[in-house]
């Protein structure tokens, strides 16, 4: 759109704002003002005296009435504020001391809530104590609880990592290597007991 389009634009709405401004004008003059204006004359020529006091009576009391109008509306909306503040205050208020009734709820449960864990746990620690010590007497059920206590809170050991086959290998041929010299010294003992013998046989014939 170019700008004398717009300016023309512009213009109509202008003319039209004005027209409808016009009329609107034209309608309370017609309406209200020329019918006013004929019946304040009209009262002026039938009651002068009382039209004049009314109308010096009016226009003393359109201050008073706008004085009025205006503290009306003022203390209003100073009351609505007040109430509104009130209202937010006592609401805040209210919540907090909720809120503070809420954590201190919360903070007994919790209390209560360590306090039957601990007891749970203590009954379930005697159970298994009283149940072991009746299965394996006394030293073999204080050691089997002991055992059961430790696997279950202190963290399970580290598991040995298994042997790798190289490893195995090795570990086979030093068995087999010791294997061999066992046999190989269980030979040599042999001959020399054999050897002994013979000699003893000798000396003897």
């Amino acid at each position: 759109m170019s700008q004398q389009d717009r300016a023309a634009q512009l213009q109509s709405y202008f003319e039209q704002s004005s027209t409808v401004m016009r009329r609107a004008v034209e309608h309370v003059d017609e309406a209200y003002t020329k019918p006013g204006m004929d019946r304040v004359g009209t009262s002026f020529d039938r009651r002068p005296i009382s039209t004049t006091f009314l109308a010096i009576f009016a226009f003393l009391s359109l201050i008073p009435v706008l004085f009025f109008v205006g503290f009306a509306v003022f203390v209003f909306g100073l009351f609505l504020s007040l109430a509104i503040c009130t209202a937010l205050a006592a609401f805040f208020a209210v919540i907090l001391v909720a809120g503070g009734l809420l954590a201190c709820t919360l903070l007994l449960l919790l209390c209560v809530a360590a306090f039957l864990t601990s007891a749970a746990l203590g009954t379930l620690v005697a159970g298994r104590l009283v149940y072991y010590m009746r299965q394996d007497g006394l030293r073999g059920g204080l050691v089997a609880w002991a055992q059961e206590m430790r696997s279950h809170l202190l963290p399970s050991s580290v598991e040995q990592p298994a042997d790798e086959p190289e490893d195995i290998a090795i570990k086979d041929e030093q068995n087999a290597h010791s294997k061999d010299v066992s046999d190989t010294s269980s030979a040599v003992v042999v001959e020399a007991v054999t050897d002994s013998v013979r000699l003893e046989d000798v000396k003897a014939e």
